[in-house]
């Protein structure tokens, strides 16, 4: 009996997509592996598979406010309320951590996301865990990631499981980027599509955007 993939229900859910998330920004060289990798799948199911391109492309550290949750306050006007504390808040934890190496390698089928998995020496889970000690964030909040990962892509109808996985294993996607700062993004949309960057915090003041190392 065949099995099938999950569909990504965030595409066309109702309830409120919009979110204030702070998330990496992948390098140019990480996007044009992940967008080789994506071809291969869009090649075969063409518009059955969402991908996420270019900037929209990233690891999320945690976000501020969630998609698909609604709060007691419309989103935007909570965060206008909020933003100058919560911004004094992040920038002064992350600015007590430096640049941190992440090692991209595995491509990892998840039910309804093909995600690639980055691996670290631990920061990423040391800074949501500095963030989650101010308690400053909504109690109605999801909690953050407890991995590094980039969502390459989403299924928008039920695959053939054996299809999606043979593609999968021959494809190869491998990078050490170099992070050292975040971005704050508001989307109003799903999957980070039309977003706008409206800020960023820099680990440690100093190094470049990104780097990266393939391998």
């Amino acid at each position: 009996m065949n099995k099938y993939t999950q569909v990504d229900n965030t595409l066309t859910s109702v309830v409120d997509p919009r979110c204030y998330t702070v998330n990496t920004r992948c390098s140019e060289a990480l996007i044009a592996a992940i967008h080789e990798v994506q071809d291969a799948f869009m090649e075969k199911f063409g518009d059955d598979v969402f991908c996420p391109r270019g900037a929209e492309l990233h690891a999320t550290l945690l976000n501020w406010l969630d998609p698909f949750i609604e709060y007691e306050q419309d989103k935007v006007q909570l965060f206008q309320h909020v933003r100058d504390s919560w911004e004094s808040i992040t920038r002064a934890v992350l600015e007590g951590f430096g640049p941190v190496k992440v090692r991209f390698d595995t491509l990892e089928y998840r039910g309804n996301t093909i995600c690639l998995e980055g691996f670290d020496d631990g920061t990423f889970a040391a800074m949501r865990a500095a963030l989650a000690s101010k308690n400053f964030l909504p109690a109605a909040n999801t909690r953050p990631p407890t991995d590094i990962h980039v969502t390459i892509l989403t299924f928008r109808r039920a695959l053939d499981e054996q299809a999606v996985l043979e593609i999968l294993g021959q494809q190869r996607c491998k990078m050490e980027e170099v992070v050292d700062r975040f971005r704050l993004v508001y989307s109003p949309k799903a999957r980070l599509q039309d977003h706008v960057q409206i800020g960023e915090f820099e680990l440690g003041n100093f190094g470049q955007w990104v780097g990266y190392v393939a391998i």
